[in-house]
């Protein structure tokens, strides 16, 4: 497997569209993977599943998939929708782990529970169920993850990873492996602002030390809080939510939960050492030209030359 790298199956939200308007970034909804030299042979790690979930499920089945782990930034229709239909669900001997959060006793098995049941499924999800696995996060702030090629995948709690660290120990992982973190793809997470609860995942992968932050589904922040400008620090690549211009958000669409192109500017001159930013999330009623209008209001408020903005369209590989 390559350094790390996105391939972005799906950008919009809310709604999968279509048309001569939308051909140049596409029209299925979320659904970014992961590819590291960490995963090991046959792992795939996918970020949401929007109808870009399919696109993707059907690439990781022509390759050999045989372990997919799906991590949820939140539950809306734009980031689940796609699993519906995605074959690998009905693959009994394929196993999916999902990862997503927990709020008010809903995680992801109560979520997948309910769409893939009847009256919006046409079998009860315990008849397809079997192979998947669910790990609901209340406070995922607290938690990490950690990939190794040949240990395998890994959840943690913050402080144990951060004492063993300190004292210089390798991760361990089963039967009874243990393996620095250098040799690791590490996530880290932390929630966006975003009215249900949703994470934003930080990837850094140890033998590259490259880094990818997806933060999707945020809202415009009039101040950029300590921690999520820690979080965004340094990476090489950040997908950012950038849905609406600046004046749709002050004219009807603050509080959402999405950004705007002048506040990925923002983003850009106020967190140190970032490199790219991919505008994401895209509004069904965004036409291309919308897309591009939205890219130059964040070039225009951008105060570094370190630092690039574009739009990302469906079937991307961008390398962190």
């Amino acid at each position: 497997m390559s350094d790390l790298k996105v391939k972005l199956f799906g950008n919009r939200g809310s709604l999968p569209v279509s048309g001569k308007q939308y051909e140049e970034y596409g029209g299925n909804t979320f659904c970014h993977e992961v590819y590291s030299c960490c995963l090991p042979e046959g792992m795939r790690l996918v970020i949401d599943a929007g109808t870009g979930f399919l696109p993707f499920a059907q690439n990781a089945l022509a390759h050999g998939a045989n372990d997919i782990r799906l991590l949820q930034t939140h539950y809306h229709n734009d980031h689940t929708q796609g699993a519906l239909i995605a074959p690998c669900f009905y693959i009994k001997d394929l196993p999916i782990h999902i990862y997503g959060p927990e709020e008010h006793g809903v995680g992801p098995k109560q979520v997948y529970n309910t769409i893939m049941s009847p009256p919006f499924h046409p079998k009860p999800f315990a008849e397809i169920s079997s192979h998947i696995h669910f790990h609901p996060m209340r406070h995922p702030s607290t938690m990490v993850m950690l990939i190794h090629p040949q240990g395998g995948f890994k959840t943690m709690k913050r402080d144990e990873y951060e004492r063993l660290i300190h004292r210089g120990r390798g991760i361990p992982f089963s039967r009874g492996q243990a393996f620095m973190v250098n040799e690791c793809l590490l996530i880290e997470m932390l929630f966006t602002d975003h009215p249900e609860r949703t994470i934003g995942f930080r990837f850094t992968e140890g033998p590259t030390g490259l880094v990818f932050v997806e933060f999707t589904d945020n809202e415009v922040m009039a101040e950029i809080p300590l921690d999520t400008k820690k979080f965004l620090d340094g990476c090489n690549f950040l997908a950012l939510d950038a849905q609406y211009t600046a004046e749709e958000h002050q004219n009807g669409k603050a509080g959402f939960g999405h950004g705007t192109g002048e506040f990925a500017a923002k983003v850009a001159n106020e967190c140190l050492g970032i490199q790219k930013i991919g505008l994401v999330h895209h509004d069904p009623q965004s036409s291309d030209e919308k897309v591009e209008l939205i890219l130059e209001e964040a070039q225009n408020n951008l105060n570094r030359d370190d630092v690039q903005i574009f739009s990302v369209a469906d079937l991307e590989l961008i390398a962190a």
